[in-house]
């Protein structure tokens, strides 16, 4: 309980100018001797972007949850606008059948003058990350000779697993971008949609001994 985790916590003040890092994980509270003006930031690295990834999953799953239910509130509404007819056998459709619902969000504010929301905006800087150590990888394993390196199975084993990684990542994220359940006015999502991650997880599943 808490007495244990006080007896072994770690207590520090932060003084002007000073930075701290805190390891992915890490339980902690920060408390404002003084009015205080901070900066924080969330880092993804390789160490934790497993963790990062499942975590935004489960963010934008909720939100794909939370549009889905407006999709079908607005697909009753307008079944309901342009008039079901009954069928003898007590079947129902809709006469207008060129409805297409989809995902709106209020227009660009001061605020958030590019209509980005923080999940869309952290998927795309998910991908913008992935995408340049893709990009080293495949320029590692074309440029790794094994006659040249005595280490060359185990470099290439490495390589290879980061490159695993990465595919199930970004196999992820375009089925995300690609869901009809996103919103199609997030400039985040739009930018994504824009980028060649089919091109990118192509290329990295030729590396791969197997298809994944």
């Amino acid at each position: 309980g808490l007495p244990i985790a006080r007896s072994v916590c770690l207590e520090i003040i932060q003084n002007e100018g000073e930075t701290i890092f805190v390891p992915s994980g890490w339980h902690h509270t920060v408390e404002n001797l003084k009015p205080t003006l901070s900066i924080n930031h969330n880092m993804i690295n390789a160490e934790n972007v497993t963790w990062g990834w499942k975590w935004l999953q489960r963010e934008i799953g909720n939100e794909m949850e939370a549009n889905k239910k407006i999709i079908d509130l607005s697909t009753q509404s307008n079944a309901e606008d342009c008039g079901l007819k009954e069928e003898s056998d007590n079947t129902l459709f809709v006469a207008d059948h060129n409805f297409v619902p989809t995902i709106t969000k209020p227009e660009p504010t001061e605020k958030d003058p590019e209509n980005k929301s923080q999940t869309g905006d952290d998927l795309l800087l998910l991908y913008i990350m992935l995408s340049k150590k893709a990009n080293t990888l495949l320029e590692s394993l074309s440029l790794l000779h094994h006659d040249d390196d005595e280490d060359f199975s185990s470099k290439r084993e490495q390589m290879l697993y980061d490159v695993r990684v990465i595919v199930i990542i970004v196999g992820g994220i375009k089925d995300i971008i690609e869901s009809p359940y996103m919103d199609v006015n997030d400039s985040a999502i739009s930018q994504l949609r824009e980028l060649n991650v089919s091109g990118l997880l192509t290329q990295l599943k030729m590396h791969l001994p197997t298809e994944i």
